[in-house]
């Protein structure tokens, strides 16, 4: 099984096929399985699928228990652009669901050369209590130049 190593943990991934690369970001508590039956649609349109399992997912490592920042958003999200230059992929389509979605809204913020695009499938929803009020800022801010004018109505729920 392949893994990349980052800091202490041991990412594990799967690439298959070739052509412009997709990251699959997988939801809470779920896994690279999870795309099993979308891979092999996405193989036969020509591209290279690139599915991990997130800190604390599937065959990755856990965290030990007094280290749970690790498995925040953003950890994952250093993760996966970590993941996108061990493999040498300059950029990537990501198609991510649930919270995986808040794990590309963050990639798209901090790392845009290596998102070709930002594909959410059900992304998790906030509300501004939560303390996600200023990054939903900065994603209305930002969406313009990923999704044109109605792209902050998506990501504004609306």
């Amino acid at each position: 099984m392949p893994f990349s190593q980052r800091d202490t943990a041991s990412i594990f991934y799967v690439v298959e096929g070739t052509g412009p690369a997709i990251l699959l970001l997988h939801g809470w508590a779920c896994d690279s399985l999870d795309w099993q039956y979308q891979i092999p649609f996405l193989h036969s349109l020509g591209y290279q699928t690139i599915a991990f399992d997130a800190r604390g997912h599937g065959a990755s490592s856990v965290p030990p228990e007094d280290e749970p920042d690790q498995l925040r958003a953003e950890v994952i999200a250093d993760d996966a652009v970590a993941l996108l230059t061990y493999l040498g992929v300059a950029s990537a389509v990501l198609l991510s669901h649930s919270a995986g979605a808040l794990v590309a809204s963050i990639i798209a913020a901090r790392s845009a050369a290596v998102v070709r695009a930002n594909i959410m499938i059900d992304p998790e929803h906030y509300r501004e209590h939560d303390g996600r009020g200023g990054f939903i800022a900065a994603l209305e801010a930002d969406a313009p130049r990923y999704g044109g004018a109605g792209a902050g109505a998506v990501v504004r729920g609306d």
